[in-house]
């Protein structure tokens, strides 16, 4: 199977809590506004040489619907969870790990041309920053509001602005 569609199955399990083949994923009536997102999102990821058009522009308007700007150049493990839909903006350059989980209103963007990497199991507070070539360690928390400008290590929590480490999850 390819990447992308067993991304798209690890997307629908983190955030329904339970696994179902690829058809039934596309022919659930009532997903989340976060599936509905991601489930073109894999699907623009695997027909990159094909169908790239017709595929961008359902992404775009299914991405304008619920406020997402994720480009599918996007480099995102699977299990990914975005909760409370509205603006989620993540620059291409930007690599994510496996199981993340974003709150609504995060913005993660570059700066002088490098974006952040961020580790697998993290989880991005609603409305935090995070911008450059920074790293965001495995397991780390990002709390709500912050701006992260700085390296954060695993097991890391995170608050303020600027970001800084108030204690270490165990």
């Amino acid at each position: 199977m390819n990447n992308s569609l067993q991304q798209l199955k690890e997307d629908y399990k983190n955030i329904t809590g339970e696994e179902a083949p690829i058809w039934k994923i596309f022919l659930r009536r009532k997903i989340s506004p976060a599936m509905h997102f991601l489930f073109w999102f894999r699907i623009r990821q695997k027909y990159k040489k094909r169908g790239g058009y017709i595929f961008n522009r359902v992404l775009k308007n299914v991405g304008i619907k619920y406020g997402f700007d994720i480009p599918y150049e996007t480099e995102i493990g699977g299990g990914l969870k975005i909760s409370h839909p509205g603006f989620v903006v993540i620059n291409p350059k930007t690599i994510i790990g496996k199981n993340c989980h974003i709150v609504g209103g995060v913005v993660i963007g570059k700066k002088k041309g490098k974006a952040p990497v961020i580790g697998d199991n993290v989880h991005i507070g609603a409305n935090a920053t995070i911008i450059g070539g920074i790293k965001i360690g495995n397991n780390s928390v990002i709390g709500a509001g912050a701006v992260v400008v700085k390296d954060v290590p695993e097991n890391a929590v995170v608050v303020g602005n600027p970001a800084r480490v108030i204690k270490y999850n165990e």
